[in-house]
């Protein structure tokens, strides 16, 4: 299903193929071939803002392979298209490569072509993306909606919390939403909008290690979901695989998982 819908959006041409560095002003072509998607929140979400880079293989009408980074994971970029080796001669203009997600090529071939090319044995991890299916059931909770009044104590919490997606915590109050857990006048736990697109909303969650396991991250994401709602959007939750607490948290919350992609290092 994958394979045939991908050679619909990346079809093959009949001439040489190029790769190169894509225009920022074809960036909302981009955005329509990928498609607003719930696994896609945070690359589209990237383009909007006109904060990626793109890389792609083909013509600007007729894309085959491209990848995408944005700043929020740099060195990590998404790859489309069915093209193995094509993938991996487009991860060359990574400048400092950790590890990059695959949407629907081969795993198999991808770990065999990379290890052919690099001499590089790649490690294979699954990204899990949710969507909320039920709503959170009302819970009294000590979350607190943040605004611009909070910006104190928000600034002082950015050493422990990356505001994913933005720049800033002030930048991300002027586009979204951010809840959190307050103990004598310090933030411990935070649950934010990380990236938007026009369906979709991207939800992280981080806590500090010394509070977890207290269920501030539940209290603070529960929240954020509700005022998400209200918006219009449809809350997603990106995780990996091996992240069981944060698994934990948005299953008890009413998501569903609806995708999985593959990450390798």
């Amino acid at each position: 299903m994958w394979e045939e819908e991908r050679r619909e959006v990346f079809p093959y041409p009949d001439y040489n193929e190029i790769m190169t560095k894509l225009s920022q002003e074809y960036y909302s072509k981009v955005y329509r071939h990928i498609g607003d998607s719930p696994q896609n929140v945070v690359i589209n979400h990237s383009l909007i803002q006109k904060h990626a880079t793109v890389h792609y293989s083909g013509s600007i009408d007729k894309l085959q392979s491209m990848i995408v980074e944005t700043p929020y994971e740099p060195g990590e970029p998404f790859c489309f298209g069915i093209d193995e080796e094509e993938i991996i001669d487009l991860l060359e203009n990574v400048e400092k490569l950790v590890g990059f997600s695959v949407a629907n090529a081969n795993a198999n071939k991808i770990i065999e072509k990379y290890y052919e090319k690099h001499g590089i044995k790649l490690t294979k991890l699954n990204c899990n993306t949710f969507v909320l299916e039920n709503k959170p059931k009302q819970r009294s909770t000590k979350a607190v909606l943040l605004d611009m009044n909070d910006l104190d104590i928000i600034n002082r919490a950015s050493n422990h919390f990356d505001w994913f997606g933005f720049m800033s915590g002030e930048d991300m109050l002027r586009a979204g939403l951010i809840s959190g857990i307050i103990k004598d006048n310090e933030l411990v736990s935070v649950a934010y909008t990380s990236a938007f697109t026009e369906k979709y909303v991207d939800i992280g969650i981080r806590t500090k290690k010394q509070y977890r396991s207290r269920g501030y991250a539940s209290d603070a994401a529960a929240k954020v979901i509700e005022a998400t709602l209200s918006m219009s959007k449809v809350p997603v939750w990106n995780v990996m695989e091996d992240n069981y607490p944060s698994i934990a948290i948005c299953k008890k919350l009413g998501f569903r998982k609806v995708n999985q992609e593959h990450y390798f290092s």
